[in-house]
């Protein structure tokens, strides 16, 4: 014991003996001694955060940007594989699905329209050429052909059906010019072309045909002089 504490001792002996105690000492209490030590720790470590340098406070602000494009930029790129995954199946179902419309042969004489696919080929319009050229060979290309059908008038055709044919339009009279003289003897040659655009799964689609008749085997052929303009999108 001090002599601190010894006093103190004595005199609340004396006020008790007087029938009165003196002052109690505020320090005297374990609890509030600790209540001010949590406090000046409390105050000290604010007063440590408050005084920390300006390049490290920028730094943070500069790493928490960072970590938020990063994240951003991940969710961005996990949606975009997402959307390119659902295009890609729904790209894929139309193409297994969707109308093919093109050129049929009924027999060698006759060409028809025909849908190969399997949905309907819906507004569906053609514009038909027939053209004789007197000439050994007349390679068809895009912009030949497309020049000729051209001139021919766009008819409705409508829907076109799964497997349904239908006959093509044609100002021209085609047998008339497959009976000529010069046709049969294979000093002019006879084309037919034409252009069908169809509507299948929000899209629009064109084909373009091209025939040449061949009177040595009295039929029609895709190839020869018309194999470059022949296409389907």
């Amino acid at each position: 014991m001090n002599k601190r504490q010894a006093k103190r001792q004595k005199a609340r002996a004396a006020a008790k003996q007087k029938g009165s105690m003196p002052p109690r000492d505020p320090t005297d209490n374990p609890s509030s001694n600790e209540a001010s030590n949590n406090h000046d720790s409390t105050e000290q470590g604010r007063s440590k955060l408050s005084k920390a340098p300006v390049w490290i406070e920028a730094l943070c602000a500069i790493a928490l940007v960072i970590i938020t494009g990063l994240y951003t930029h991940y969710a961005r790129r996990q949606v975009q594989a997402a959307n390119k995954t659902l295009r890609e199946i729904v790209a894929s179902r139309e193409l297994d699905h969707r109308a093919w419309v093109g050129m049929d042969t009924e027999t060698k004489t006759t060409l028809l329209i025909r849908n190969f696919g399997n949905t309907p080929a819906n507004n569906a319009t053609d514009q038909v050429f027939g053209h004789r050229v007197d000439a050994v060979s007349t390679p068809i290309t895009k912009e030949l052909g497309d020049s000729w059908v051209n001139s021919s008038p766009l008819l409705q055709i409508g829907v076109i059906f799964p497997g349904q044919h239908v006959a093509p339009s044609s100002r021209e009279n085609i047998h008339a010019m497959l009976d000529a003289p010069a046709v049969k003897k294979g000093a002019s040659r006879v084309y037919l072309l034409g252009r069908i655009k169809y509507y299948t799964f929000t899209k629009t689609h064109t084909t373009r045909f091209c025939w040449e008749w061949f009177p040595e085997v009295n039929g029609w052929d895709p190839g020869g002089d018309c194999k470059d303009y022949n296409s389907s999108d």
